[in-house]
């Protein structure tokens, strides 16, 4: 029967139904629109010579996929076999294959019907290279020497009833091909979320971009074997001319998912690609038009797409679900905005306050949204910009309402650990919240690290600290944090060689990280290696001008050299600081090596009232070394509640 054949108007028959559909056509076209061009004129001639000789229909082409039909299912199979083994003999183009078979309706010579969106949705669940059949297609060929095999059973967008899913064996050897090609059949189940590129007309959409690339690795890690790439080591790499081979040797992962995001008014525009990091191969790529309030759905289909294709386990449903627990597209919007800003680090962080309020007013029981306001009381506190006293009060309460709505959120318990450290000064309140957090998510790398510093600063035990921050570097090795903290955790415990080591690593790694330069100092200063130490505090405050921490360590170094007039230059310079930030400990620090004892007390005293955070750690550091014997000094830290091991004994 001729493929030209015009039907009746309408006709209503049982057919074979093919989709195919060209693995990473998308991501071609937006890249080079002549290479795409001229593939889809080579997939046309690849199809049509293929349906003639297996007596097959072209129905229509819809962007780079064909729509073909078949009046027996083994000339369909066949069909899509040969289609699939002459494109192993090509180098640029790789096909998904679905087919059904069903009754539908020819009219106007298309074809329409359920069997129809079934061949559809099956083809959009196949491997690079593959052919998905439903069970009527598996049923017929069974006595036809084609084999296949069961995938699963699956429900289909817009079909009431699950369908069985199985895949055509091609040969053992193409197979075998395939696995090496795709990555589907290796153990490396490991991927990077790069962040979703902005390409609205506004630059001020990329929060929700970032927000969208976040909510994907959280789903992702949700997923059984699979090692996800944290959101710091990726969103390191934002905006860096690096190809998809470097990324990918950077973050030791075997496959990327990269997209971008078109968003205007109510209209979103997402498009992303699964890449076998080792050849760049597509394995899936996917453009979803839709309603800003689809965004939710968009991300889980993404997310189970990736699943699917890596033959992974992803459970993100029921209350296990890591998503923010909202419906209201406008506190998700708001909740986003907040969560771009407090990821900064600097004064923005004071606006994340309001986008996470304005949340909580749309949607009251948003747990995500109330966490947020706990973080951002934590990290203000930590800058210097809020007065202790309120991040206790009002970061607990944030998040306190935030685990009475969600007792699962581990980060929220992170949170809640370390301001029990450094706010309420409650060793044993933080220590509950740390364990928690890690028995929530055991692969947060957050929840080791800083568990790693509660062990290591408020209760001595450092083999365990340095464990948990080697951990911590195992989860997340491109997190530079991680890193930095097992260098604290070797110069905490007077391991000062080790730490010195460690800390220049974490500065190769990281060159321009305040932090890195700044412990590098300290355990340069702690090892009587005062001039090296001095360069690093240098480089720190060249990152960080004025910075409290290295400009005391600075004037600590001048005096430990006897040059008495630059360390007094540091001091008065910290003393103007003190008007803007909190700097009472760290010129306690500066006046107990200058060896002015009463004044360092002064400071001291007045850090405790105004409960200045680093006064939880006086009971440890060594820049109170000089102030031990002091009887002050053991009634201090008494009444701080925080003791070393010596103080506990009595």
């Amino acid at each position: 029967m001729s493929k030209n054949r015009q039907y009746s108007s309408s006709e209503r028959k049982l057919a074979a139904i093919m989709f195919t559909d060209i693995v990473g056509y998308t991501a071609l076209m937006n890249k080079d629109e002549n290479a795409a061009f001229k593939l889809l004129q080579q997939n046309k001639l690849l199809h049509k010579s293929s349906i003639k000789e297996y007596n097959g229909r072209w129905l229509k082409e819809m962007g780079d996929g064909v729509l073909l039909s078949f009046d027996t299912v083994s000339d369909a199979v066949n069909c899509a076999i040969n289609i699939q083994k002459s494109c192993d003999m090509l180098e640029n183009i790789s096909l998904r294959i679905g087919i059904h078979q069903g009754e539908v309706v020819f009219e106007n010579n298309d074809v329409l019907g359920d069997g129809v969106n079934i061949a559809s949705r099956i083809e959009a669940l196949a491997p690079s290279g593959g052919i998905y059949v439903s069970e009527s297609i598996s049923r017929n060929i069974h006595n036809k020497g084609i084999e296949t095999r069961y995938i699963k059973e699956q429900i289909l967008k817009n079909i009431e009833y699950p369908v069985r899913i199985y895949e055509v064996i091609i040969d053992q050897k193409r197979e075998a091909k395939k696995g090496q090609k795709t990555g589907q059949n290796t153990q490396d189940r490991s991927i990077a979320v790069l962040p979703f590129v902005n390409i609205s007309s506004d630059p001020e959409q990329e929060y929700f971009c970032d927000g969208l690339t976040e909510e994907l690795l959280n789903i992702l890690a949700q997923a059984e074997d699979l090692n996800v790439v944290s959101r710091t080591s990726t969103f390191a790499l934002k905006e860096k001319d690096l190809d998809i081979s470097d990324i990918a040797q950077k973050l030791r992962v075997g496959h990327i998912l990269e997209g971008s995001i078109r968003k205007a008014g109510s209209k979103i525009r997402v498009t992303s690609q699964l890449i076998d990091a080792a050849n760049g191969y597509h394995l899936w790529s996917e453009k979803f038009d839709r309603r800003i309030d689809d965004i939710f759905t968009i991300q889980d289909e993404i997310a189970h797409a990736i699943a699917e294709r890596l033959n992974l386990t992803l459970n993100i449903s029921g209350k296990d679900k890591k998503l923010p627990s909202t419906q209201n597209i406008q506190a998700y919007d708001a909740y986003l905005r907040g969560r771009f800003l407090i990821h900064r680090l600097d004064a923005s962080v004071k606006e994340a306050l309001t986008h996470f309020q304005t949340a909580i007013k749309l949607d009251p029981k948003f747990a995500y949204a109330h966490a947020g306001i706990g973080t951002t009381y934590q990290t203000l506190g930590d800058l210097g910009f809020v007065d202790p006293i309120k991040v206790s009060h009002e970061g607990n309460a944030a998040l306190d309402e935030a685990l009475s709505l969600n007792p699962n959120l581990a980060d929220a318990h992170v949170t809640k650990g370390w301001i029990s450290m450094f706010y309420d000064w409650d060793i044993e309140k933080a220590q509950k919240h740390f364990l928690q957090a890690l028995k929530l998510d055991s692969n947060s790398d957050l929840a080791h690290i800083r568990y790693s510093a509660f062990l290591s600063w408020m209760i001595y035990d450092h083999d365990n600290a340095i464990n948990e921050a080697r951990r911590a570097i195992e989860l997340n090795p491109n997190e530079n944090f991680n890193h930095n903290f097992l260098g604290v955790a070797f110069w905490v415990a007077r391991r000062y060689k080790e730490s010195i080591e460690q800390l220049r690593h974490s500065v190769t790694l990281d060159p321009n990280s305040f932090h890195n330069h700044y412990h590098l100092g300290m355990a340069l200063k702690l090892s009587n290696r005062y001039e090296d130490a001095l360069k690093e505090h240098r480089n720190a405050l060249d990152i960080s001008e004025l910075h409290p921490w290295s400009l005391a360590e600075l004037g600590m170094c001048f005096a430990l050299l006897e040059q008495d007039q630059k360390a007094q230059i540091c001091f008065n310079q910290l003393v103007e600081l003190s008007n803007k930030v909190p700097c009472s400990v760290h010129l306690a620090f500066l006046s107990a090596t200058m060896n002015k004892i009463d004044l360092a007390f002064e400071f001291l005293e007045s850090a405790y009232q105004s409960r200045e955070p680093w006064s939880a750690l006086i009971h440890m550091h060594p820049n109170c070394d000089p102030l031990r014997s002091d009887p002050r000094f053991e009634d201090l830290v008494k009444r701080i509640g925080i003791l070393p091991p010596d103080m506990k004994k009595e």
